[in-house]
């Protein structure tokens, strides 16, 4: 795109009727002088602009929220002409952070490559391109503009940032992971722990036959009690979840939240089922830490949109998950609706924990109600130590 200035309008406009109406030789060598010496600049920046490229590099392609990134864009000339006014414009700060970056003022020499550093903080999570890089090439006199735009298709995921959590108790009475448990989650029928006389009320389909045959009475099999632990993480990202100023910081910490509960979960070896609640429920599901990436992928990518509510979406799913489960919600508004649905789940044996990630403030009623059904709550604002709050549950 060409762009003039008005004063080259004005400056041959008034050398022009100077010429016409002033006569003479001087008026018109003025007039000719000076058009002619625009022309051949204008042709000049013209040449210029069709033989400059340019091209961006990064040098990492994950990031966390919090990490610096770095991105390094090449400027070419391509011709032997020189070019006294180059202005080069990263635009991926600002599709990040919200904050313009200064552009770049250089003159670059015939056939020179220049590079130009751009340096900013990963703010949000998501999967973004590099770029766009803008790049306005100007005359000497500053009479014509041409802008060209470059873009990149290499992209960069930045994931929420992951805290290590020292501790994260979901239940009291079942370890992490599959351990040997005096609670009956269920019995591993590969696995017997001893044998021993019949006594009434025992499960017939126990009954050990070749042991019974041999002591002529009759003999039925223990199990070994194990705990699969696991565990059910909810987020919450139906639009206007988050509200306020701050909405998009408090986007941040619910997701932060889920990422670092789900890796202290799997580091442990425990079953963690992630859904993300927006205009379509995602699912992602992992039993190792090796699995891990899986549900920061999904975590970056998730937006908040769509109108379905938590309430919907753990009452479509609850039958499925078994009541030895524990269950945590990570929701930025609980209406009066939510909080009846929770307690009825907690009321139907679930272990659940909500976060919630918000600057105001739950009304007291609410709060009362989801404690006394022996619920617990956590509130994480846009500065939380998100850290701080986990490892207190």
């Amino acid at each position: 795109m060409i762009k003039i200035n008005k004063e080259f309008y004005f400056i041959i406009t008034a050398t022009l009727l100077l010429a016409l109406f002033g006569g003479g030789k001087i008026p018109y060598l003025i007039f000719y002088t000076i058009s002619g010496g625009l022309l051949f600049s204008f042709f000049w920046t013209i040449i210029i602009y069709k033989n400059i490229s340019g091209y961006q590099k990064i040098s990492e392609h994950e990031y966390y929220t919090g990490d610096k990134i770095n991105i390094l864009s090449y400027i070419d000339s391509e011709t032997i002409l020189p070019a006294p006014h180059i202005e080069i414009n990263d635009k991926t700060s600002l599709l990040l952070t919200g904050l313009k970056s200064n552009p770049c003022v250089t003159a670059l020499k015939p056939m020179e490559r220049y590079v130009y550093r751009t340096d900013f903080n990963a703010k949000y999570r998501g999967l973004y391109n590099i770029g766009p890089l803008e790049i306005c090439v100007k005359d000497i006199f500053g009479m014509f503009k041409l802008e060209k735009t470059i873009y990149s298709n290499t992209n960069f995921n930045i994931y929420p940032k992951l805290y290590m959590l020292s501790n994260f108790n979901l239940k009291s009475y079942q370890s992490f992971g599959t351990l040997s448990t005096k609670v009956k989650a269920y019995e591993d029928n590969t696995s017997v722990s001893d044998i021993k006389k019949y006594a009434i009320g025992d499960n017939v389909k126990k009954i050990h036959w070749k042991v019974s045959a041999k002591k002529g009475s009759l003999f039925v099999k223990n199990y070994e009690m194990t705990g699969t632990a696991s565990a059910y993480i909810f987020v919450d990202f139906h639009y206007g979840c988050y509200r306020g100023e701050n909405s998009r910081d408090l986007e941040e910490r619910a997701a932060e939240a889920a990422s670092s509960i789900a890796y202290f979960l799997l580091k442990n070896i425990t079953s963690v089922y992630m859904y993300i609640n927006n205009d379509m429920v995602s699912y992602v599901k992992g039993r190792d830490v090796k699995e891990f990436k899986g549900f920061l992928n999904v975590l970056s990518e998730a937006k908040v949109c769509g109108d379905s509510r938590m309430k919907d979406v753990l009452q479509k799913r609850i039958s499925l998950i078994s009541s030895s489960s524990s269950i945590i919600i990570i929701t930025g508004t609980i209406s009066r609706e939510d909080a009846e649905i929770y307690c009825q789940i907690k009321d139907m044996g679930y272990d659940i924990i909500i976060i919630y990630s918000a600057d105001l403030d739950l009304r007291n009623s609410k709060i009362e109600k989801i404690k006394n059904m022996g619920i617990k709550i956590f509130t994480l604002n846009y500065d939380s130590d998100v850290k701080g709050v986990l490892e207190t549950l």
